[in-house]
């Protein structure tokens, strides 16, 4: 059994792997991020005067950065949903092997497969793996969200500012 729960991240590392050899097939280049993490601080951080001394073409180069650095979370994103595919997968793959222990009563799937894991140290593990990439979807989500709001604010800027209307009134 030990061998088996080692192998848990392996198996995962392979999922990984896959994921990514399938993106470099179709040609999308390796996951890098697009810059350093201060410049993606200085463009979060900036205040409402620096914004107003933007020229049109520096809020057009920050809102492509930014949707830059959306693509990289983006994609980190896709890499979690993989992992929890996979972990998914896995889970139900296992447990269904033992639901017949549990037909005697009316169970929803949801416990039924949570005390099977219960029971299960390789499940138990797989769950374990399952909860983080769900808890890392949620954080990147938002992050990519946030990302590409800033980058439509800041084409709303350059477009104020390109009519002439650089107030925020």
């Amino acid at each position: 059994m030990s061998g088996e729960i080692d192998s848990t991240e392996q198996d995962q590392q392979k999922v990984t792997d896959l994921l990514k050899d399938y993106e470099e097939k179709i040609g999308i280049p390796s996951l890098m991020p697009p810059g350093e993490a201060s410049e993606l601080e200085k463009y979060l951080t900036m205040g409402r005067d620096v914004i107003e001394r933007l020229s049109i073409q520096d809020c057009s180069q920050i809102a492509y950065r930014l949707q830059q650095f959306a693509y990289y979370v983006q994609r980190l994103y896709n890499k979690e949903c993989g992992i929890k595919v996979w972990a998914e997968h896995c889970i139900n793959y296992r447990a269904s092997k033992q639901f017949s222990k549990y037909n005697e009563y009316y169970w929803k799937h949801d416990i039924k497969i949570s005390h099977i894991i219960r029971q299960d140290e390789y499940l138990q593990k797989l769950n374990k793996i399952l909860n983080y990439a769900e808890q890392r979807m949620i954080n990147i989500q938002s992050i990519t969200n946030s990302l590409h709001s800033l980058s439509l604010s800041m084409t709303s800027n350059k477009y104020a500012k390109a009519q002439g209307n650089s107030n925020y009134e």
